[in-house]
């Protein structure tokens, strides 16, 4: 599984650059100009999977909006994760979920493949979660004749 930033490198980053303006991008594209974080969340998930076995994790959430004005600094972001981290006692182990709507629609879900600083920016670059099938990663069941899996 390939290895993402969690919100520990988010706020290093941010801490080291306090006055830089947050750049989003997804796929190599700058998201939306004024992207704003509306708020961080604790979120804890139950799931049963296609092979009916039951899975728990937790993962902190940032969502963001496009709000038309100049983008958020730093600071701020550092700000805002800090007390988020404390008020929610985030462990630093917890994966980290964007949720933005990078072309104005709805919103989606993305995890932060890096964080670098350049000059007066601070480039969060996303990458979209994609769908999965946790026994085929786990069990590499999911074939055509697989028991495993899928009831």
């Amino acid at each position: 599984m390939e290895e993402h930033q969690g919100w520990p490198s988010l706020l290093r980053a941010a801490e080291a650059a306090p006055e830089a303006r947050l750049r989003f991008e997804v796929g190599g594209r700058v998201m939306a100009r004024g992207l704003h974080v509306t708020e961080m969340r604790r979120a804890k998930v139950s799931a049963i999977d296609c092979g009916l076995g039951r899975r728990d994790w937790e993962e902190a959430q940032l969502q963001l909006l496009v709000m038309g004005r100049g983008s958020m600094r730093g600071g701020t972001l550092a700000g805002l994760l800090r007390r988020g981290v404390e008020a929610l006692s985030l462990d630093p182990d917890v994966p980290l979920v964007v949720e933005a709507a990078p072309d104005g629609g709805a919103a989606e879900r993305h995890r932060v493949a890096a964080v670098e600083g350049e000059g007066a920016t601070l480039r969060v670059r996303l990458e979209p979660l994609r769908p999965s099938c946790r026994p085929m990663q786990t069990a590499g069941c999911c074939g055509p004749s697989s028991a495993a899996c899928c009831g």
